[in-house]
């Protein structure tokens, strides 16, 4: 169970130094990977502190936390952050998200890496403040891991900001066709790179798009659909999708979203599988593999600026 830190406080039998202040963040970096975990879980849910982690955490080497844990890692704190790149992986979650905010503050998660997720709730795996005066801003982090529950399939929702960050998310275990735009945020996705498998098509038959708001965003994968209409894009710019698209359950139509611009957003569809025909949508350039590779062809449309 999470359990607060107190800011200004230090606390030498956890094996963590400093007093969770900007000045004089938290660090853990200790080589017990369960200490570091049950500090990393308690420094989080602390509001406006600040937390520097100097070591990888393992879930695998705790003892505790091995098979999962109960409840989201809720984020309170106003920094968690490294030099270079810390992993902490192997989390399981069992419960609606994997990582939930809290508290009315600029949240900023930096040189992280969440890898080898793995969540078994029901909601989306970020779930954000819905006020975007608060935003939640990851910069240069990495996330991968796969959904293994049924209900909503969203990786993230509502004032959550991702800058230079990569993911790999794969929903294709989940049970249940409940979903919003998987990649979805009221702030922005920018010069990020996304691998996905699962599906896009939204509340049971309710289209909505793959990614939302998305500025210079690659997404390579698998996706399948069960409505007349995949959206690719919703209100992204030099954004591209490349991959494979399963047509099992209808025939369906790839592009990008009705009712907002998305310039020189692309698309490369390299494989089409099941027995329904898919019919590209002229509201997005339809590009080949190999004119996506090609610098000065991608120049010469525009799609580099």
């Amino acid at each position: 169970m999470q359990t607060a830190l107190t800011i200004g406080t230090e606390y030498p039998d956890r094996l963590m130094i400093g007093t969770g202040t900007e000045d004089n963040p938290w660090i853990i970096g200790d080589s017990d990977h369960e200490q570091n975990l049950q500090n990393l879980l308690d420094a989080l849910v602390t509001p406006s502190a600040y937390i520097k982690l100097t070591k990888d955490i393992s879930a695998a080497q705790s003892v505790t936390y091995r098979e999962g844990i109960s409840h989201a890692i809720t984020i309170a704190a106003a920094k968690l952050y490294a030099d270079e790149k810390v992993k902490v992986s192997g989390l399981i979650i069992n419960t609606d998200y994997c990582i939930q905010i809290s508290g009315s503050i600029t949240h900023t998660v930096e040189n992280i890496q969440f890898m080898s997720l793995i969540h078994k709730g029901r909601y989306p795996a970020i779930y954000g403040l819905s006020n975007t005066l608060y935003p939640t801003i990851f910069s240069n982090c990495d996330f991968s891991g796969i959904k293994r529950s049924g209900g909503d399939i969203r990786f993230s929702m509502y004032a959550v900001r991702f800058s230079h960050c990569s993911i790999n998310w794969d929903t294709t275990a989940a049970v249940g066709d409940s979903s919003g735009t998987v990649f979805d945020t009221s702030l922005k996705y920018e010069y990020c790179s996304i691998c996905y498998k699962g599906p896009v098509h939204g509340y049971g038959y309710q289209t909505t798009p793959l990614l939302k708001n998305g500025d210079h965003v690659g997404i390579v994968g698998e996706i399948s659909t069960s409505v007349s209409g995949t959206y690719l894009f919703d209100g992204c710019r030099y954004c591209y999708f490349a991959g494979m698209v399963d047509c099992s359950i209808m025939n369906t139509t790839i592009g990008c979203g009705l009712y907002s611009s998305n310039p020189q957003c692309l698309m490369c569809i390299t494989e089409t599988t099941g027995s329904y025909t898919l019919t590209k949508n002229t509201n997005i350039t339809d590009v080949t593999p190999d004119q996506l590779r090609d610098r000065d062809y991608l120049y010469s449309i525009g799609f580099l600026p």
